[in-house]
């Protein structure tokens, strides 16, 4: 499930969306970015905590996955996730709106928010579709949501996904189910 950078603009009547670069480094330094703020800031165990897209790109540009001679108030930018980037001829692609996560001391189970860009659109040469594409203005964006985990929490880790695959499944206890529920209820 590789995340992606992507410049777009706004142009009226369709939005236009230049892949940047691969985020390879999306859970070991944007989510170990914000557990540790929130837990120097809070210092308990479990910790709530959420980021949202304003949130992802200003930690991508803080850990540097931004390139930095870009001035960030004169581009805007979208982390898509290519969630089927092994299928031939299939674009799958999702923009990332929000995270949710719910960090105990060794592991933290994940909840992201997506819209739906792309699902299942047969393409003939999806990587060079993927590389730059046009979406209508004015559609609304489906949400769709998926619940995933890494391995590390808010006192040590590896940093990870977690071990059912590359995309994996979240157990959720309830402590963790309530928080994800009443913080995404409004989207749903």
């Amino acid at each position: 499930m590789p995340f992606y950078l992507y410049q777009y603009e706004d142009l009226g009547k369709r939005i236009e969306f230049i892949q940047t670069k691969e985020l390879k480094a999306i859970p070991r330094l944007m989510l170990k970015s914000c557990i540790e703020d929130e837990f120097k800031k809070r210092n308990r165990e479990p910790l709530e905590w959420h980021m949202n897209e304003d949130d992802l790109i200003y930690v991508a540009n803080k850990t540097g996955l931004v390139d930095s001679d870009k001035n960030l108030r004169d581009f805007k930018y979208a982390i898509v996730i290519d969630l089927k980037p092994n299928v031939s001829n299939n674009v799958s692609l999702y923009w990332l709106k929000d995270i949710w996560g719910y960090s105990y001391k060794e592991w933290t189970p994940l909840c992201l928010r997506l819209n739906k860009l792309f699902a299942d659109r047969p393409e003939a040469n999806a990587n060079e579709f993927k590389k730059k594409f046009s979406l209508n203005n004015g559609s609304k964006l489906e949400d769709v949501f998926e619940f995933l985990y890494i391995q590390a929490g808010v006192k040590e880790g590896r940093w990870i996904w977690g071990q059912v695959g590359t995309v994996n499944g979240a157990l959720l206890w309830p402590d963790a189910m309530k928080f994800f529920i009443k913080n995404t209820s409004s989207y749903i």
